[in-house]
């Protein structure tokens, strides 16, 4: 038989291929059984089976086309923009840990004016850790202080035809 360049003739090669094909194969057949195994287990409401994702990538999160926001716009606008943002975070299946990062990108002008001052005084790792429920509740702290909402609270109780 011939050898290859490093010593090796063909016949531990060989053997070398064909225990890589058998260990593939069982592997697969095992993974085959596995799966097999679960879809009857979920469908006799036995176990459910959680897939894990590994979330969204910005560029995909971008595709999406998320609503900017500016701090200009109002409640209305603020509002809409949370349930766009939802509404992408849930279609692109965005991790917790990148919904404030992604959603915080589509800030403009004193919204982001706003976003660069908090993430100068908690620095931008931790400003990158709050969640997007905190960051609701501070945009509209920040958009509607407690003063003016009870301002707007009183004049609709106040308000007649």
């Amino acid at each position: 038989m011939p050898t290859t360049r490093q010593g090796l003739s063909f016949a531990p090669i060989e053997r070398l291929i064909a225990q890589r094909i058998a260990d593939a194969i069982a592997a697969y057949e095992a993974n085959l059984k596995n799966q097999n195994r679960t879809q009857n287990e979920a469908s006799d409401n036995v176990s459910r089976v959680e897939y894990i994702t590994q979330g969204c990538f910005y560029k995909e999160f971008l595709n999406f086309q998320p609503r900017n926001i500016n701090e200009t716009e109002g409640s209305v606008s603020l509002i809409r923009w949370f349930k766009k943002m939802e509404s992408v975070f849930y279609v692109c299946n965005c991790a917790a840990s990148c919904q404030v990062k992604y959603a915080t990108c589509t800030l403009l002008d004193g919204a982001m004016t706003w976003w660069n001052s908090y993430v100068k005084i908690i620095r931008l790792g931790a400003a990158y850790e709050t969640t997007w429920e905190e960051l609701k509740k501070m945009m509209i702290e920040d958009y509607y202080p407690r003063n003016k909402l009870q301002r707007m609270e009183t004049e609709l109780w106040n308000f007649s035809v």
